[in-house]
């Protein structure tokens, strides 16, 4: 299964060194231009490009920059960057953080997951011991995770206390 992944997850997981999570469960996964960018080139992000040489991650360019123009008047580039190539390489999922750029993937019929949703496939997958564990060290490290969200994935996950 392809997917595309905008910026906010990638650093999220980079930030507790789970970025190589995506490729245990994703065969093809797709960066846009703008968030290889956003997230190594003007991020600097070690841990990323790492899993990106390291884990084969497919850096690709949008052919419709039409469309990422007008998207960017709604959402940042990089999300509008990941709805589109989605739609042109045939990813039927993106991975993204932003409600908004979910809500507007959503309209294009595509399945949306974000950060969190990541750890819990990995989770029920035992390709990690605690999800809870992950989530405390991503807010440790400033990632926003509402304690609503917090609440609903540790009680799926059967963490819930």
């Amino acid at each position: 299964m392809k997917v595309v992944v905008n910026s906010s997850p990638l650093i999220a997981l980079g930030s507790i060194a789970q970025v190589h999570l995506l490729k245990s469960i994703y065969e093809e996964v797709y960066l846009p231009d703008e968030v290889f960018r956003e997230t190594v080139t003007n991020g600097k992000n070690a841990i990323i490009g790492d899993s990106i040489r390291n884990y084969g991650f497919r850096v690709k360019s949008v052919s419709n920059i039409f469309t990422v123009n007008i998207l960017s008047e709604i959402v940042d580039r990089g999300e509008a960057e990941v709805i589109v190539l989605a739609g042109e390489i045939g990813a039927s999922t993106v991975i993204i953080d932003e409600i908004r750029a979910r809500r507007i993937a959503e309209k294009q019929n595509l399945d949306v997951i974000g950060s969190i949703g990541i750890l819990l496939i990995a989770k029920k997958r035992k390709l990690i011991p605690s999800l809870s564990e992950c989530i405390t060290q991503m807010q440790q490290q400033n990632i926003y995770i509402s304690d609503k969200l917090k609440t609903e994935v540790l009680k799926e996950a059967g963490e819930a206390f």
